[in-house]
């Protein structure tokens, strides 16, 4: 959403495998394509198209990438190595004001949903927890 003034943010965010730039620009898109079990490529536009419908890809309530973050609260982007949309997170978290950036090496798409069989994704979902806790104590 938007940073609209007057309205309150949340006092931390966290972003896992974040998909913010319909407008495809990222390079890791096809340079991680064969390491990327979960994100097809060629099938990027069709979703986007059918999620926008007559919206410009960069309009910033479609694409966060290209809107406002000043202001923006604390924020943990986790994203795996191996990820197609590895840029989005990237560019995204070089540009908040106040980001923690976390590169998982080896890691797929959205790796803390195999908790159950990945132990990256147990500690994944601590470091979100920890965050998460540590952002509330100091709100």
């Amino acid at each position: 959403g938007r940073i609209e003034a007057g309205k309150p943010l949340p006092a931390a965010a966290v972003l896992l495998s974040p998909y913010l730039d319909l407008t495809h620009s990222g390079a890791s898109i096809a340079a991680r394509a064969h390491r990327d079990p979960f994100v097809e490529p060629e099938g990027m536009p069709g979703t986007a198209r059918a999620y926008l419908g007559e919206v410009d890809p960069k309009d910033p309530r479609a694409s966060p990438l290209f809107g406002p973050v000043e202001g923006f609260p604390p924020t943990l982007v986790l994203v795996g190595s191996d990820e197609c949309l590895f840029d989005d997170a990237h560019r995204f978290a070089a540009r908040l004001p106040r980001a923690v950036f976390q590169e998982w090496v080896g890691m797929i798409h959205v790796w803390p949903v195999f908790a159950g069989q990945v132990e990256e994704g147990r500690w994944a979902h601590a470091q979100m927890g920890a965050f998460v806790h540590r952002e509330l104590l100091q709100a």
